[in-house]
């Protein structure tokens, strides 16, 4: 009589503790957002936002105060990772978000172009993003050889760039990083890079790019101030 008396206690404390969930809605009615109070008290909630087309944009924690506090991810609207880390009381815990130098380096993932062509065509235009998951999209931004945005604004649940392929060897953009004030330094901290019109793989990680198969190219940049910055260029 006693195991089943603590089946059913087991049981009822189990029901009790059941996740309670709220759920919102798009005017155009698909669920945008699901709240999953996790603790009795309700001091932690664990919820999910969604794109209109089912797939999660983004998932996390929040405090009593409706917060974000703990680790969020973010996605693009077909699943793959746009970014992923710890954010407590709302804000972005990052050590390297004033490093770019570092990002660059241990965080860049490559590049990834719709439809994964392996030859460009000059006078086409394609869609594209940068893949550093590690790295809160509002720290860096993409732009082109003259700084101007090539921001994709129709679409960038998945590729929020876009650019028209050139008739000379190189489409050259540059990423370019937010400093501690807030704004992104232009001329300084950045990065160049080329996606070039050729049917060598340009979508290939940057951590798997070997000599043989890439040109890369030292430019060297003197500043106002004196100091020299020198940035290698792949295609």
């Amino acid at each position: 009589m006693k195991k089943y008396l603590i089946a059913f206690v087991t049981l009822f404390i189990l029901f009790s503790c059941k996740e309670k969930i709220k759920r919102y809605y798009y005017d155009s009615g698909e669920l945008r957002t699901e709240e999953f109070s996790i603790k009795n008290n309700d001091s932690i909630t664990y919820f999910k936002k969604y794109y209109k087309n089912g797939a999660v944009l983004e998932e996390g924690y929040l405090n009593n105060d409706s917060v974000v506090d703990g680790l969020m991810k973010i996605y693009y609207a077909d699943g793959t990772l746009m970014w992923k880390g710890e954010i407590r009381n709302n804000v972005i815990q990052d050590d390297y978000k004033w490093k770019w130098k570092d990002c660059i380096k241990d965080r860049l993932q490559g590049v990834e172009i719709e439809g994964n062509p392996k030859e460009l065509i000059c006078g086409k235009s394609y869609k594209f993003r940068i893949i550093i998951p590690d790295l809160h999209p509002q720290f860096f931004d993409v732009v082109d050889v003259n700084y101007k945005s090539i921001h994709n604004s129709s679409d960038t649940d998945f590729y929020p760039y876009k650019f028209t392929c050139k008739e000379y060897m190189g489409n050259v953009f540059r990423i370019i990083f937010m400093d501690k004030s807030g704004h992104f330094i232009i001329g300084k901290s950045e990065y160049i890079f080329f996606i070039t019109p050729s049917k060598k793989n340009h979508i290939i990680k940057f951590d798997e790019l070997k000599d043989d198969n890439v040109l890369s190219v030292k430019m060297e940049r003197k500043f106002s101030d004196g100091t020299t910055d020198t940035v290698s260029v792949y295609r």
